[in-house]
C-alpha cells in the first residue's frame, strides 16, 4: 500500500528540481544529440568516511532511467553501461560539453554520472 502511494514521488521530484533546459546527450555514432532532462552539480560536496570535504569533485549528472529509455531502450537494459565513457558520448549542459568518466545506477531508477569537463571545443 504505501509503496504505491510513493511510486511516482521520485519522479515528482525530479521534475521539480531538474535543471532548467536540461541536457543534449550526443550518443556514440550519433550525429544530432537528443535533449534528456538531467539534475546538474557543477560542484558537489563530497564528504569523506572521516567527515572531511573533498573540493576537487567532478560535476554530476542525475538522470531517470525511464526518460533513458525513451531515447535508447537498449542502453536503458543496463543501467551500469547506460552512458559510455572514453569520450564515445557527450553531454552538452548549460551550453558546457562534458565527457563522461562513470556511470552508476542505483536500483531506483536514477542513474548517477561523473563527468569531466567541461571540454572546449
Amino acid at each position: 500500500m504505501v509503496s504505491r502511494l510513493f511510486a511516482h514521488s521520485s519522479k515528482a521530484i525530479f521534475r521539480t528540481f531538474r535543471e532548467t533546459g536540461g541536457a543534449l546527450w550526443l550518443r556514440e555514432g550519433q550525429i544530432e544529440p537528443d535533449p534528456i532532462d538531467c539534475n546538474f552539480v557543477e560542484k558537489p560536496r563530497v564528504v569523506d568516511i572521516d567527515g572531511f570535504v573533498t573540493t576537487s569533485a567532478d560535476p554530476q549528472a542525475t538522470f531517470l532511467l525511464s526518460d533513458i529509455a525513451k531515447i535508447d531502450p537498449a542502453r536503458a537494459a543496463d543501467p551500469e553501461s547506460a552512458f559510455k565513457n572514453e569520450r564515445r558520448d557527450w553531454l552538452t549542459i548549460n551550453g558546457r560539453r562534458h565527457a563522461i568518466e562513470s556511470c552508476t545506477g542505483d536500483g531506483y531508477g536514477w542513474i548517477n554520472v561523473k563527468l569531466i569537463g567541461p571540454i572546449e571545443e
